[in-house]
């Protein structure tokens, strides 16, 4: 299986990109608040339970539940009153780890939801696994962990393992990417064209996937221009008697900022249609010149399919930043072909650590088996935002 990779990826948004990281965020966690207030689940042990409680922990999976609903009320000592490894781990080390660190994702995210079970016990030893769902300035963020868990005298502890960081040593690193600068009329002493005409973008594939019960067109626009563009791409659904079945945009499954002959994948979703209702799809493409450079540049290696629980297939790889810069919240947009070359499919997936210069970063997507079944070919683009702009 080849794995082409794009050359470069434009930042997006170049400039603003943290003040709307930030204010998207602020809303989503603000609704959640709001909605789901009364509603967030903690969950505590069948004795003594109370706010704050930090009583010896009578199971495996009491431990990481009395760890988890701790830090969910952000009260990271009593949390860390049940790790056990404390040798190992420093309460600020624990306490990165669950409040993230380097401008990531998990900076920005609140624990909403978590589940824990015992997967195995013998004597006073056991794992257990917790399902944990955050509340993110993007969307809920999945996230499965499994806990070492040993029972001492005061009760069940934790063996909580820290991602390890590895540090590069001070280096200098050389880039050379392209870039363009746009000279905008209201800039002082500056004379330039009052308006500049649409970039060239057109969609060069697209096709229609069933995923359950939401309707999903996916497809590739090319920007055939020799300027960058700011793309962003609109569906319509018609059923054959002429009825609308909805209006969807592709939001943040593409990659928006393409440089000139970039391609990138879009998926657009439209819950609670089916295929065969849609008789007629109309999708719409606006493109506008933005400023742009072709840095960071982001290479992929071992790209691979494989075989997860439940019979469903796993596409994992490694991202790797050729430059100097840290990306605080990398997002990656894969796009799936079959034996023909046609493009069959289209998934994303952010990562809720920074991708750190020549330090490999693990990311994993499910595919449908249907869908599966079909892939011959991907191709992998990076969204890149950072917080320290230039």
């Amino acid at each position: 299986m080849t794995t082409p990779i794009n050359p470069s990826f434009a930042e997006r948004l170049k400039g603003y990109s943290l003040a709307i990281t930030i204010f998207i965020v602020t809303a989503v966690l603000v609704v959640v608040g709001y909605a789901y207030g009364e509603k967030l689940k903690v969950v505590y042990m069948s004795s003594g339970s109370s706010l704050g409680h930090e009583a010896p922990a009578g199971t495996p999976a009491a431990a990481v539940q009395s760890l988890y609903a701790n830090a969910q009320r952000r009260d990271f000592d009593a949390a860390y009153l049940y790790v056990g490894n404390k040798q190992d781990v420093d309460k600020d080390t624990f306490i990165r780890d669950l409040n993230g660190v380097d401008g990531n994702l998990r900076t920005f995210s609140a624990l909403h939801d978590f589940q824990t079970s015992t997967v195995q016990r013998d004597g006073g030893q056991a794992t257990v696994r917790a399902q944990l769902q955050w509340a993110t300035g993007v969307g809920a963020f999945y996230e499965t962990r499994d806990f070492q868990v040993h029972q001492g005298n005061d009760g069940w502890r934790v063996d909580w393992i820290s991602d390890k960081q590895v540090r590069v040593p001070p280096q200098v690193i050389p880039v050379t990417y392209p870039r363009w600068d746009l000279i905008r009329p209201d800039a002082a002493d500056v004379v330039a064209n009052e308006k500049l005409p649409a970039p060239k973008v057109k969609i060069v594939s697209q096709n229609v996937a069933q995923d359950a019960d939401t309707l999903v067109i996916v497809g590739e626009a090319e920007n055939q221009d020799s300027v960058p563009a700011f793309v962003a791409i609109n569906g319509s659904l018609q059923s054959a008697d002429g009825k609308s079945l909805g209006e969807e945009g592709a939001f943040d499954d593409i990659n928006h900022t393409l440089l000139p002959g970039a391609r990138t994948p879009f998926r657009i979703e439209f819950p609670g249609v089916r295929r065969e209702q849609a008789a007629h799809i109309k999708l719409d493409v606006s493109a506008t010149v933005v400023p742009a450079s072709g840095d960071p540049v982001v290479g992929l290696r071992g790209a691979r399919l494989e075989d997860g629980e439940g019979g469903v297939k796993v596409f994992k790889g490694e991202l790797l930043t050729q430059s100097g810069q840290v990306i605080n919240i990398p997002q990656v947009l894969a796009s799936f072909y079959d034996q023909s070359g046609k493009i069959v499919w289209v998934a994303s997936t952010y990562l809720d650590r920074a991708l750190m210069p020549q330090t490999p970063l693990a990311f994993s997507m499910k595919l449908p088996p249907e869908i599966a079944a079909q892939v011959r070919d991907f191709k992998v683009a990076v969204n890149t935002y950072r917080i320290d702009q230039p």
